[in-house]
């Protein structure tokens, strides 16, 4: 027991006097184990300080700056002005990173839309090639038609090409025999009308203007130059009978007492403010003669079948202008028109060659049709152009007169009386 009781006290004592001495192993594991402890608790604390940074700097280069102060001074960043940078870098780490991905991945946005915006191109530019189809086949055709309309002037060309007949003869016949009705009751061969009669059966002149309302816009483009051309013109005169009829009889205007008593001229607007339907769209008389037959068509013939109603113009026809037969009219035109007195006088003896004022009201559409024609050059070009043109259309007497040097031109004045028939 003795022994027993010894060597617990010498066990206890020896105890107790390992963990008192400060050089003993016990006490030096137990320190460095509790400043393990932190060690290990450091780098866990500031590795989410290493990952910030590091997130940052691939948006911008500040902020990598910043990222690169902070391990140095992380003591002081909870108070210092880094904390600023802290605080705006950390909400610019959850805005940056889905910019830096829609940066990375715009490239891949754009060139999505991009083969987008090329594959759509494909049925976007179908409907415009189908359409592109259409003008082009009514060009292409009405190319040939050009040509050969000015050289047989009929409307052959403008068949279907699928061997039908041209669309004039479908659809316009019926307005066709209602102008002809018009223009064979109620014009004679001297191009005067009977407006008492045909005032009478305006009902009759009222349809055939209504017929012009009526033709589709669609179905006029697929129609041969000559067909338009002749569209025009006959559409031009039966509205002016058409004006003339509904302010007949015609009432003077004392401030144009100048002008004959009966003259259009005394019909306020006339040819600039009266409207009529042609194809859906109002027209005026005016825009009529100069933008669509002078202008588009620019053949200066035409302004041969203008009668505008009086006895200077040219002579009403008793018939409507045909496609299949208009280079022939409109010649004959020309021909009747320098036939008469108001078309050309030629006075021997005094040496004057007096033309129809109306080659000045188209100056220029007779310039450039005939002032290339290498004849009467010692003439003005107006002069000039005039002289080429009635050189095909009058007799070889006054031919050979004109053709000679030493005569003077000058023009008739133009007689606005209205073309009506004398009372019978």
């Amino acid at each position: 027991m003795v022994k027993r009781l010894l060597i617990v006290i010498i066990l206890v004592s020896a105890a107790w006097t390992g963990g008192c001495r400060p050089d003993g192993s016990a006490i030096s594991a137990a320190p460095s184990a509790v400043t393990e402890v932190p060690a290990k608790v450091e780098p866990s604390q500031e590795a989410p300080a290493q990952t910030e940074p590091s997130t940052l700097s691939p948006a911008t280069d500040a902020p990598s700056e910043t990222a690169d102060a902070e391990p140095k001074e992380t003591g002081e960043s909870a108070t210092g002005p880094e904390q600023s940078a802290r605080i705006e870098i950390q909400p610019a780490t959850a805005s940056e990173e889905p910019p830096a991905t829609s940066d990375q991945e715009s490239p891949r946005i754009e060139t999505a839309v991009d083969s987008d915006k090329e594959s759509p191109k494909e049925p976007v530019e179908e409907p415009p090639a189908t359409k592109a189809q259409d003008p082009p086949s009514t060009e292409a055709a009405a190319g040939p038609e050009k040509e050969s309309a000015k050289e047989s002037g009929s409307d052959e060309p403008g068949k279907a090409e699928n061997g039908q007949k041209p669309d004039f003869e479908i659809g316009a016949p019926d307005l066709y025999k209602k102008c002809e009705y018009i223009l064979t009751t109620f014009v004679d061969e001297h191009g005067k009308v009977d407006y008492k009669n045909l005032r009478r059966k305006r009902s009759r002149l009222i349809a055939a203007a209504r017929a012009f309302a009526n033709i589709d816009n669609t179905e006029y483009l697929r129609w041969s130059r000559n067909e338009k051309i002749a569209f025009w013109i006959n559409a031009y005169n039966i509205l002016t009978l058409n004006l003339v009829v509904e302010n007949y009889p015609i009432k003077p205007l004392w401030w144009k007492v100048t002008y004959p008593p009966n003259s259009i001229i005394h019909i306020p607007g006339a040819w600039t403010k009266k409207y009529f339907d042609v194809m859906g769209i109002e027209y005026t008389l005016r825009e009529i003669e100069r933008e669509i037959l002078m202008a588009q068509f620019k053949d200066p013939r035409i302004c041969f079948t203008f009668t505008y109603a009086t006895l200077g113009g040219a002579l009403l026809r008793s018939e409507p202008y045909y496609p299949d037969k208009l280079d022939e009219q409109l010649d004959d035109q020309v021909a009747k028109f320098l036939a008469t007195p108001q078309g050309l006088r030629i006075d021997h003896q005094e040496e004057i060659v007096r033309l129809g004022d109306i080659f000045n009201w188209y100056k220029r559409d007779f310039i450039e049709e005939y002032g290339d024609i290498k004849k009467f050059r010692d003439r003005p070009a107006h002069i000039q152009a005039y002289l080429n043109c009635i050189s095909k259309y009058i007799s070889a007497d006054n031919l050979k007169y004109v053709e000679s040097k030493g005569y003077e031109v000058r023009f008739i004045k133009y007689d606005w009386r209205l073309n009506e028939q004398p009372n019978k």
